[in-house]
């Protein structure tokens, strides 16, 4: 190989210089001139570069999607709903913020108190009796504790000790 194509090497600044110089050869065989070239009436013209093919893909719209059939779970053969009081023997009590709702209830014996922290805060569930503690629960935990014999139960939050509850057990 000879010595000069050696050392030849493309850079990006002379791959686009190498295409510029077909289109400064186009323009000027159209009269166009030299970029900056004034005009006769004093005006400054500057050439237009006609827009080049890229590589890069075009957007395309995304196919829309068909909406698929979906499961009838209204059928027939689905049971009605229980009526609340027989569903499922369960009573909920939400911890919102720092208080229980509701903060007493009456229940049946057999019938399961259900606790949920729907509040940021951690809290637990402590019976002053000392018959029942719930671990310290977070945002979203729940905690169930089953009533047999019929007396009242207070309960507390140990963590936050205002936060006071009772169930009465029938």
């Amino acid at each position: 190989m000879s010595r000069g194509l050696e050392n030849l090497r493309l850079t990006r600044r002379g791959v686009f210089g190498l295409l510029l110089v077909p289109i400064s050869v186009s323009l000027a065989a159209c009269g166009g001139g030299a970029a900056g070239d004034t005009s006769a009436a004093g005006e400054t013209t500057t050439p237009t570069v006609p827009p080049t093919a890229t590589s890069e893909p075009t957007a395309t719209q995304a196919p829309t999607a068909t909406s698929a059939p979906t499961e009838d779970t209204t059928s027939a053969a689905t049971p009605a709903p229980e009526p609340p009081e027989a569903a499922s023997d369960v009573v909920a009590v939400q911890i919102v913020d720092f208080a229980f709702d509701p903060p007493n209830i009456t229940i049946p014996a057999g019938t399961t108190v259900e606790w949920t922290n729907v509040g940021p805060t951690p809290h637990n569930v402590v019976s002053q009796e000392g018959i029942w503690e719930s671990p310290i629960m977070e945002a979203g935990a729940t905690y169930r504790f089953t009533f047999e014999e019929p007396g009242m139960y207070s309960y507390w939050c140990t963590l936050h000790p205002t936060m006071l509850g009772s169930v009465t057990v029938q």
